[in-house]
């Protein structure tokens, strides 16, 4: 079997592109002279998709949806970052060692402020201490008069 030639991600994404079309057959392992293997279009979306088989994907999905919300309710900005540290395990071994770092900088809203008063023995109060306290009465309620007078 060759191994097929792939289009530029681009031209797929054109084109009308699904990942979950790709058939894992169109890939040759190892490579070889006649059949080098082709470079998977998806192949980002694939290996995080395996990360701590899947456990990632789906903390990057509800860090995504956190960052979302809350650059919404704050109209400030949100960042999601995945670092890939790949290491390959011995040499011509042909595996990778893959570790994953998720940081999200989720923006808060501003806290408002509170005024507050000190008194003399050093405690905070909401109300002024040097100042009286108005003693504040209900007004009486307004009585509707019997007849309404008409031009």
């Amino acid at each position: 079997m060759n191994a097929k030639t792939l289009p530029h991600i681009n031209d797929l994404r054109r084109n009308g592109y699904d990942p979950t079309e790709l058939d894992a057959d169109e890939y040759v392992y190892p490579p070889t002279e006649d059949a080098p293997m082709a470079k998977r279009p998806d192949l980002f979306v694939n290996t995080v998709n395996n990360l701590q088989y899947g456990a990632s994907a789906i903390e990057l999905s509800e860090q995504l949806n956190e960052c979302v919300e809350a650059a919404r309710k704050t109209g400030k900005k949100a960042t999601l970052t995945l670092t890939l540290t790949i290491k390959p395990v011995g040499r011509d071994s042909g595996q990778y060692e893959l570790r994953e770092e998720i940081k999200a900088k989720i923006p808060t809203m501003d806290r408002g402020m509170t005024l507050m008063f000190g008194t003399p023995e050093g405690n905070l109060t909401r109300t002024d201490p040097r100042q009286g306290e108005l003693q504040l009465k209900a007004a009486p309620e307004a009585t509707k008069p019997d007849t309404l007078k008409t031009a």
